[in-house]
């Protein structure tokens, strides 16, 4: 539950600056996927699928924007 804690706390960090922010943890993941959001606040394990997910399509660049 520490992900799900984690994502509520920086959601209401950038709520007023119109940051979309959301979580990849457990069986969560954000409608419209990773090109939904800003900033994706995730376990380890669910951060190496999104780098992997990136990587294959060619995308590794999106990382860090």
């Amino acid at each position: 539950m520490f992900s799900l804690h984690v994502a509520a706390v920086t959601q209401r960090l950038f709520q007023d600056v119109g940051v979309r922010v959301d979580g990849y943890f457990g069986s969560s993941s954000p409608a419209g996927g990773l090109s939904s959001i800003d900033i994706a606040v995730c376990t380890i394990e669910k951060a190496n699928n999104l780098v992997n997910r990136l990587l294959e399509d060619d995308k590794i660049t999106q990382l860090g924007r």
